[in-house]
């Protein structure tokens, strides 16, 4: 608007409306993120080589975490009390959940496992929830519930992202088939008639009831997609 100010010019809302998706058919589209690299104030981490770089225009981050990442300091105290609490004394327990934390920092989306955590109110299924979107950043992270699977347009929501996160969701007596497609980055057919590829994802899910046995026969029949009890 400026530049009509300046000049004189006459402007409306439409005309600036259409200059701007003008200027967008013009650009040039931005390379898609790389999945390994997690945005943070200070800078980038190398998710595979545990590298911390300075930002650069061409990671191509959407966006970043707001936290400050200090390499050269080892101690996390809360997060070793919350392990602690939650594995009870559990050696198992507690290296399932740092296995299934491991596999959401490096996106090992080809073990073809998704994470379920089940428990009772106050079990730590939350802050489990909260630390993979952490450790995959946010703005690789879509949250989903499990019923929107089944459908195409809302797992649109899923394009770009590397973790599907499903918090505190009622029993689910679906099949796992909508699973197995986008945990191996297959196509579905969207509603508009047009294929949504989707990278490959991790699926975090936390509710209080275990998913049900039809569930897990069309899993098995997938053969593709097993689960990980963490809780």
């Amino acid at each position: 608007m400026a530049f009509f100010d300046e000049h004189n010019g006459d402007y409306s809302i439409s005309k600036i409306k259409k200059m701007a998706e003008l200027a967008m058919l013009k650009m040039q589209p931005i390379p898609s993120t790389n999945a390994d690299y997690l945005g943070l104030r200070n800078g980038v981490i190398n998710k595979k080589t545990g590298e911390f770089l300075p930002h650069q225009a061409d990671h191509y981050l959407r966006g970043i975490d707001d936290f400050e990442c200090k390499p050269t300091e080892l101690a996390t105290p809360y997060f070793d009390d919350w392990i602690a609490f939650i594995s009870n004394g559990n050696e198992e327990k507690r290296q399932a959940i740092l296995a299934g934390l491991y596999m959401v920092l490096t996106n090992r989306h080809e073990w073809h496992l998704f994470l379920e955590a089940t428990g009772v109110g106050g079990a730590g299924k939350s802050v489990f929830g909260e630390v993979a979107t952490i450790l995959n950043g946010r703005s690789s992270t879509a949250i989903i519930s499990l019923k929107s699977f089944e459908s195409a347009t809302s797992r649109s929501v899923l394009v770009g992202k590397t973790l599907a996160y499903s918090p505190d969701q009622a029993p689910y007596k679906g099949s796992a088939d909508d699973f197995k497609a986008v945990t191996g980055g297959d196509q579905r057919l969207s509603n508009s008639f047009t294929l949504m590829s989707f990278q490959p994802l991790c699926l975090v899910f936390c509710d209080e009831y275990k998913l049900s046995h039809g569930f897990y026969r069309s899993q098995r029949r997938a053969g593709k997609t097993t689960c990980d009890y963490l809780l």
